[in-house]
């Protein structure tokens, strides 16, 4: 079929990965020293073009997967739909001297909604 929207169909239960889409939002923000580099050229009051490049070497660094991302071993299938309510907390090293938490929490789904909160408190 030509034109076919493939974006709204539905996943088997036995297809899904046994991981929430919460777990997900912990190990995009698990690049403790990237992040650091951004709260650093932030801090220093560095000029738009600087500050969009250490946001995207941040971003860039959360598409490395280490060995504790969660969907190791579930290549091809997606993580399943928290429900609304839901939330995942996550606390890891920083990689920079601290410790930092994050917390994932499903809002809605029309439209699809996670709030997302990081906090390194050791950081400042």
């Amino acid at each position: 079929v030509h034109g076919a929207d493939i974006t709204r169909l539905k996943v088997p239960v036995s297809m899904s990965a046994p991981v929430s889409s919460l777990e997900l939002v912990d190990s995009f923000m698990r690049s403790g020293g990237s992040l650091c580099h951004v709260r650093e050229t932030f801090d220093r009051g560095a000029d738009a073009i600087e500050r969009m490049e250490a946001v995207l070497k941040w971003f860039f660094s959360t598409l490395w997967v280490d060995e504790q991302w969660p969907m190791e071993g579930y290549l091809g299938k997606r993580p399943h739909m928290p429900i609304i309510g839901e939330h995942n907390v996550q606390f890891y090293d920083t990689k920079a001297g601290g410790i930092a938490y994050v917390m994932a929490e499903q809002l809605s789904y029309n439209p699809k909604l996670t709030g997302c909160y990081m906090e390194a408190p050791q950081m400042g």
